[in-house]
């Protein structure tokens, strides 16, 4: 068993530890996905070093992994080192945090959601609950359309446009030259997003004409990684 492992320090701060309890849950779910236990040892003695910081500074625990407490935590646990090694508390760390009661966590660390403003109120929730409940869509697909759509909304709010009615192709072409670094694959998916949303603003009238044609394409070659 994992817990054999731990030299006498660490099983002495797990026996006293008030999130013993949790523990064992996000351990045992990692036994259950067939992570070796010297690896789960090691992720064990992590979370009993971040559980104890916590308790020493008295924040409690933190909602997710974006949390600033978690940045602070990080850049103070391992400053300087191999890069592996901060990859490994880094995913500890999300790892304790993401755990669900069924013993599932996310195998990435999800981006912060933009925020909500009038103009993703005003369609896109309801686009979203389309997608899920007529066409089948999976909760990655959902999560990753409000994300494009959360960005596209808070762009169109800064170019001061207020209402749906006011988009112009103009607003989608600058949308599509913003300099954000990403690759040209990830860019021709997030086009293929809004064209989808904008086709469905025009068919229920949020759109007096289907602007999905103005969204620029963006070309992707197959070997250019």
């Amino acid at each position: 068993m994992w817990s054999d492992r731990l030299s006498a320090p660490y099983r002495a701060r797990y026996a006293t530890s008030p999130y013993r309890d949790r523990i064992d849950h996000v351990a045992g779910a990692l036994c259950q996905l067939g992570y070796q236990e010297i690896v789960i040892t090691e992720y064990v003695k992590e979370w009993l070093r971040f559980t104890h910081d916590l308790e020493a500074t008295g924040l409690g625990s933190p909602l997710h992994a974006g949390a600033p407490e978690i940045a602070t935590y990080l850049a103070q646990r391992f400053p300087t080192g191999s890069p592996s090694r901060i990859r490994f508390i880094r995913a500890a760390v999300r790892i304790w945090l993401d755990t669900d009661a069924q013993g599932r966590f996310p195998r990435r660390i999800r981006p912060p959601e933009p925020g909500r403003n009038a103009l993703f109120h005003a369609w896109v929730p309801g686009y979203v609950e389309f997608l899920q409940q007529h066409r089948g869509v999976s909760e990655r697909t959902l999560r990753k359309t409000r994300l494009v759509l959360g960005e596209l909304t808070e762009f169109l709010e800064r170019q001061g446009l207020q209402a749906w009615p006011g988009l112009q192709p103009r607003h989608l072409h600058a949308f599509g030259l913003r300099a954000d670094g990403r690759k040209a694959i990830t860019r021709a998916g997030h086009a293929s997003i809004l064209r989808r949303f904008l086709q469905y603003l025009s068919l229920q009238g949020g759109l007096e004409r289907d602007l999905s044609a103005a969204v620029l394409t963006v070309r992707s070659y197959r070997l250019a990684a």
